[in-house]
């Protein structure tokens, strides 16, 4: 063993690396190998992906879509016992996608895992969900519209109800997550989740 102290970067790099040793150690133990290896998050992917399963089949982890997203709201996943380990996803807490005109997200998507969409309506990356406890407007009858200012499709993807209630309309939804990003709740009140 050497005498050498050890810088305050490796004793952190070296912590982390331990830690994390020990995260996958759990995890394997708790699915097995195989499962922890094929464990599928609910990422939500960029405009015009295809069907996850055939997404995970055509995608090369590239990273070219988030390259050219002028909002930087696709990132790469971070997972390495995962099928999804450097796959694009949207951080739409940190920033939302706004269906960009042009789409340079699929033009950058030499592989086809993301497909031209014939128009913005069109994108489905997953459907608003609200959850009424966390809602400042369900539940405690607040003022409050911000989801619904913000939505590219207001009055027709998200709307208030007679009482004043946001209201989802999952067909008209594209998933976008404006609604998540802006909602003042601590805890988002509306998140997006994935369609199957």
């Amino acid at each position: 063993m050497s005498d050498k102290p050890i810088s305050r970067r490796d004793f952190f790099k070296q912590g982390f690396t331990e830690a994390f040793n020990s995260v996958r150690e759990v995890t394997n133990a708790a699915w097995g190998p195989e499962k922890a290896k094929a464990h599928k998050p609910e990422l939500i992917r960029p405009p015009g992906a295809l069907l996850e399963e055939q997404f995970l089949d055509k995608c090369t982890r590239c990273n070219e879509c988030a390259k050219v997203c002028p909002e930087e709201a696709i990132i790469q996943f971070v997972g390495e016992d995962s099928v999804n380990h450097l796959t694009p996803m949207l951080n739409l807490r940190k920033s939302a996608c706004v269906l960009c005109e042009g789409f340079p997200c699929v033009k950058a998507c030499e592989p086809a895992a993301l497909v031209m969409p014939s128009s913005a309506k069109e994108v489905k990356m997953g459907t608003a969900v609200i959850n009424q406890k966390l809602c400042h407007a369900w539940a405690d009858g607040a003022d409050c519209d911000y989801c619904v200012k913000e939505c590219p499709f207001p009055q027709e993807a998200i709307y208030l109800d007679d009482n004043r209630h946001p209201v989802v309309n999952e067909e008209i939804c594209t998933g976008c997550g404006l609604c998540e990003n802006i909602c003042p709740s601590r805890q988002s009140a509306i998140i997006i989740k994935r369609l199957e």
